[in-house]
């Protein structure tokens, strides 16, 4: 029992040990520019062990309040909550210093960063005495101020036959100058000024002093115009010929440090070469032959077709040679042509054209061109020849077609030409069925030919008491014909005859039968009151009688009215008596009175005759209507 317990309690000791030695963390990874800090480096780390990281040397932390701290928990870091970050710290930049200044490796931004190095530069004319770089460490810049001192030269040498036009000093600083001057009857060659440069010598070197002459030279048959014995260095001279002499070679000389900078020149009897000829042009010569090349010649200028003489038009062989210029010849130009009517060019016309340029035209569609198409700039400067014209194509008339012929728009002779309407009329009686007009188009006349179909009308109506003498066709063709009669007893009003006519209606209206009676006869000194007098009477029509003019009723309650019965007046219901008054006027005022009233009664048959034409055409006109609407109506439902 007793070694049960012992060999237990080794076992749960064991068992702690193990846990003890699990629960531990590794060195923690640092990362980028970070390294633990000095108390936090150890070589084991237990659960619950906090490190802290700072920057390496010469870095800094991005936000200096970031969390810097790890904790082990278990056996691992817990990096969640690691947030510094660092940078490569700055320098700055530094100051100018005297006569010099910095440049920065690496360039940019990154040069005056933790690790740069800044090199010192100085100026032109000076040079670096001492301390020549400097380098951007965690603590600043290190080093010292460069230092740069002037350039410094010794003095220039002497020369021969010449000396400065100071005395030299002992020393020179970059910049100062020296200048050399030559001695009497010596020329220089060479700078006079040279300098103390960056180098630490003179530049440039310094310059000779010699005596240059050059002998006189020799021209036959000319003279000296510039210049006079001694000839010394850059001394000039100049030469013209004589008369009658042109010179060949320069005439102008100079003397150079090793004799006359050219040989000198000939002078030769004058003889005008043959001029060559010039752009687009030759020349004439007078007088002809040889002597057209000698002293006093003419060379005329002729410019080539196509060309005319701009300028300098002639040239003369002078002691000089030819005098004048070379003449200049220009090309012909020309404006452009004119525009045609119905036609243009076939590319857009230039601002201007040169010989021989063409222009053609062309005529728009329906012209027919002419004369030429294309027309040339000409050597008078016009386009040659005269621009075409453009005349309207013509398709010719047409032949009438079937129960019709064309009217012509526009009329005359411009009816049958280009953009000209042909339009159908069907003769009297028939219609257009279809194709109305016809155009005249570049390639003639478009559409197809016209038909006309024979005018049909729908038969006439029936009339009350009457009817047609024969009876009525399904449908009638334009002329046809038909003849009312009225049944017995009654009378035909309006024309028996009716036909079909051009608008597809029977005209005029069907006549109408009524039964009528003549005019009532009037005596006793009985007359028709106004409202009963009329050109016609009807079956069943009344009239009324009245008294007339100087006379009265007997019975002034006697009937006084008639009626129309089949074709006769019954009289027997007028019971009106009248009596007259004997009137004590002469009888030429009795008989002017009468003549008076007939006349008012005249005039007022006259008006109401008026009122029933008026009336009837009213009628006529309302039946033509009616016709037109059955016929439409019949039409649609076909």
């Amino acid at each position: 029992m007793t070694s049960n317990c012992h060999n237990l309690f080794i076992f749960l000791v064991c068992l702690l040990n193990v846990a003890k030695i699990r629960a531990q963390c590794e060195v923690p990874r640092a990362g980028d520019q970070r390294v633990l800090t000095p108390e936090s480096n150890k070589p084991t780390y237990s659960d619950g062990d906090t490190v802290t990281f700072q920057c390496i040397v010469g870095y800094r932390p991005v936000n200096p309040k970031t969390y810097r701290t790890l904790t082990c928990s278990g056996n691992s870091w817990d990096y969640s909550t690691l947030e510094l970050q660092c940078t490569k710290k700055t320098c700055g930049p530094l100051p100018d210093f005297p006569n010099g200044r910095y440049t920065y490796s690496p360039d940019g931004a990154e040069g005056i960063l933790f690790g740069a190095t800044a090199t010192a530069e100085c100026n032109e004319g000076y040079r670096l005495l001492r301390y020549p770089d400097r380098h951007c460490r965690d603590s600043g810049w290190d080093g010292r101020e460069p230092v740069c001192e002037v350039v410094k030269c010794l003095p220039p040498p002497e020369i021969l036959n010449g000396q400065p036009d100071e005395p030299l000093e002992d020393v020179y600083e970059y910049g100062q100058a020296v200048t050399y001057i030559c001695n009497a009857g010596y020329t220089r060659f060479g700078d006079s000024i040279v300098s103390c440069s960056s180098e630490g010598t003179f530049q440039p070197s310094p310059p000779e002093c010699k005596k240059v002459y050059c002998d006189p030279p020799n021209v036959p048959n000319g003279k000296r115009i510039h210049g006079r014995p001694p000839f010394t260095y850059k001394s000039t001279i100049q030469f013209a010929c004589n008369v009658g002499f042109k010179m060949v070679g320069s005439g102008s000389l100079v003397c150079e440090r090793n004799g006359w900078n050219s040989s000198p020149p000939n002078c030769t009897e004058i003889r005008c070469e043959p001029l060559p000829d010039f752009p687009n042009g030759t020349y004439t010569y007078s007088p002809e032959g040889a002597e057209g090349i000698l002293f006093g010649a003419t060379a005329t200028a002729e410019c080539n077709e196509g060309y005319w003489l701009l300028r300098y038009t002639a040239r003369h062989c002078r002691a000089f040679g030819w005098d004048g210029r070379e003449p200049v010849c220009k090309v012909v130009k020309c404006f452009p042509p004119p525009e045609i009517l119905n036609g243009q060019p076939e590319e857009p016309l230039l601002d201007e054209y040169e010989y021989g340029q063409a222009v053609t035209y062309v005529c728009n569609a329906g012209y027919t061109r002419s004369g030429d198409s294309t027309v040339s700039c000409s050597n008078n400067g016009l386009f040659q020849p005269s621009p075409p014209e453009c005349k309207k194509k013509t398709c010719g008339p047409l032949p009438d077609f079937p129960n019709g012929r064309y009217i012509y728009s526009p009329e005359g002779a411009e009816g049958i030409l280009f953009g000209a309407t042909a339009t159908a009329e069907c003769n009297e009686g028939y219609r257009l069925l279809r194709y109305t007009a016809r155009h005249c188009q570049a390639s003639g006349w478009d559409g197809r030919e016209p038909v006309c179909e024979v005018v049909k009308c729908f038969p006439p109506p029936e009339i009350l008491n009457g009817q047609p003498e024969e009876p009525l066709l399904d449908e009638y063709e334009y002329g046809q014909a038909v003849t009312y009669i009225c049944n017995a007893g009654y009378t035909l009003f309006g024309d028996s005859t009716v036909s079909c006519s051009n608008n597809g209606l029977f005209q005029p209206s069907p006549p109408e039968c009524k039964s009528h009676c003549e005019e009532p006869s009037v005596e006793h000194n009985r007359v028709l009151t106004p409202d009963s007098i009329k050109s016609a009477y009807s079956n069943g029509d009344t009239a009324k009688f009245q008294c007339s003019a100087g006379c009265e009723p007997v019975d002034p309650k006697a009937s006084r009215t008639i009626t129309c019965s089949g074709s006769k007046w019954d009289y027997s219901t007028l019971k009106l008596q009248c009596t007259c008054k004997k009137l004590e006027f002469p009888s030429c005022l009795t008989s002017e009175l009468l003549e008076i009233e007939r006349e008012k009664l005249k005039l007022y048959r006259d008006r109401l005759a008026v009122e029933k034409e008026r009336l009837q055409l009213d009628k006529d006109k309302l039946e033509v209507i009616k016709s037109s609407l059955t016929s439409k109506k019949k039409s649609v439902e076909l």
